[in-house]
């Protein structure tokens, strides 16, 4: 009986390799490519459009020396601007832009020395010339401040008791440094938002006022400044090419 059960343990053993080599091994399962999300980088140059708010102030003097009052000019602005950031470490962004909007911004005041005397102004547009620098506090978000030299165009005109008497020899540019800040968010690699503020500081200047209809013409000395709030989209390009897959 021993000898028969060893028997068959012996031919067992010597009968389930060949039995387990019937059997094909499973085919590897294949994982494809890795996904990794491409790193945010901000270098590239971009084009985008922006739309906000602009202010003109003015602040009157007369040539005897006399305050006249201040203006304050508000209204819509919308433009474009352009520009390239470059990264130079993993938190440090460099760039420069050139930006310019229309504007509608339209003000009056009546003068403090003889209140008939009225002076009204129009900011017609505006552009700016600026060098960024920024912080990238997270890889999508930049906060920036920036400095530079500012255009601004507009029209004055002077009325008496309602009548227009006077005009400004022609449109005038003012030109002053700029300078302000804001936060710029990456949507994607292409795609950015961003919001800023900035001034361009206080000019003084001598307008001419030619007089209408044989109205005296007369000069005033004009403290100028002009600020805006400004929110805008950037298309990004010529940055890393990132692998799609």
């Amino acid at each position: 009986m021993r000898r028969i059960l060893l028997g068959i343990a012996v031919a067992a053993l010597f009968t389930a390799p060949t039995l387990a080599a019937d059997y094909p091994l499973p085919a590897p399962v294949s994982r494809g490519p890795i996904m990794v999300p491409p790193a945010i980088d901000w270098n590239a140059c971009y084009l985008g459009g922006n739309i906000g708010w602009g202010r003109d102030t003015h602040r009157y003097t007369s040539a005897g020396g006399l305050s006249e009052g201040r203006t304050n000019a508000d209204g819509v602005v919308a433009g474009g601007q352009a520009g390239c950031d470059v990264q130079v470490t993993s938190y440090l962004v460099i760039g420069a832009q050139g930006l310019m909007d229309w504007a509608d911004a339209n003000g009056s005041n009546a003068s403090s020395v003889t209140p008939a005397n009225v002076f009204h102004t129009n900011a017609r547009w505006f552009a700016t010339a600026a060098g960024r620098l920024g912080i990238a506090v997270v890889p999508a978000l930049l906060v920036y401040g920036k400095g530079g030299f500012g255009w601004v165009g507009e029209h004055n005109t002077f009325t008496s008791s309602g009548v227009l008497t006077n005009n400004n020899t022609n449109d005038r540019i003012f030109a002053g440094i700029d300078a302000g800040g804001g936060v710029e968010w990456k949507m994607n690699p292409n795609w950015s938002l961003w919001v800023e503020y900035d001034r361009m500081f206080s000019h003084t200047d001598r307008l001419v006022f030619s007089g209408i209809g044989g109205a005296a013409s007369f000069q005033e000395t004009v403290r100028r400044d002009f600020e805006k709030v400004l929110f805008g989209i950037n298309y990004r390009f010529g940055g890393p090419v990132v692998a799609r897959y």
